[in-house]
């Protein structure tokens, strides 16, 4: 009879999780996916509320990372780049307040600028699965591609009205994907723990 211990499952030593704590872990994701997927469900079934929430959250970051910078220049002034500094934590802060006082028209932007993600990722996914034909995955590449320039032009036909839908959609799928993953992982712990 040996004593050696029995071999940790990979998922314990992927998560560098201890099993004896793994029961609690395992709640506590069980708890954030949950949280997630009901983030991700409203976020889909209000995707206005949130991308105008997710144009806020954007300005102030900008603002507060901008008046941050603006007194790390100021408490060092004698600086060979004060001048620069100076200017850029200005620059971030305006734009911050600017962000702020028209969410609405910013979210617009941003919507526009994350559509134009999409459509060149899309082309470079394309591109990157054509010249790769044979090789296992390059199918998938396309296929991914084609969805990217769905979305771009979807986005683009749509604007400015994709605006109130679609950062907002985007915050839900996520959210709503991460929420299941977690969910898995948290069932993977509990099934580990329970058959040793």
């Amino acid at each position: 009879m040996s004593d050696t211990p029995s071999p940790q499952p990979p998922l314990f030593k992927f998560l560098g999780l201890d099993p004896e704590k793994s029961q609690k872990y395992a709640g506590w994701l069980k708890f954030e996916a949950i949280l997630f997927i009901v983030l991700g469900v409203l976020a889909i079934m209000l995707p206005g509320l949130f991308s105008v929430g997710l144009s806020l959250f954007l300005g102030w970051l900008f603002l507060i990372g901008g008046i941050f910078s603006v007194i790390g220049a100021l408490q060092a002034m004698k600086a060979k780049n004060f001048i620069w500094r100076l200017a850029s934590g200005i620059l971030t802060a305006v734009v911050g307040a600017l962000v702020i006082s028209k969410p609405l028209e910013w979210m617009a932007i941003l919507t526009l600028i994350v559509a134009g993600y999409f459509l060149i990722d899309g082309i470079f996914k394309i591109i990157y699965g054509l010249r790769a034909m044979g090789v296992p995955g390059a199918g998938m590449a396309i296929i991914n591609g084609i969805f990217g320039l769905i979305i771009a032009w979807i986005v683009y036909a749509q604007w400015p009205v994709s605006a109130e839908w679609f950062l907002g959609m985007l915050i839900g799928i996520n959210l709503l994907m991460a929420g299941l993953f977690l969910l898995r992982v948290s069932g993977g712990i509990k099934k580990h723990t329970s058959n040793p």
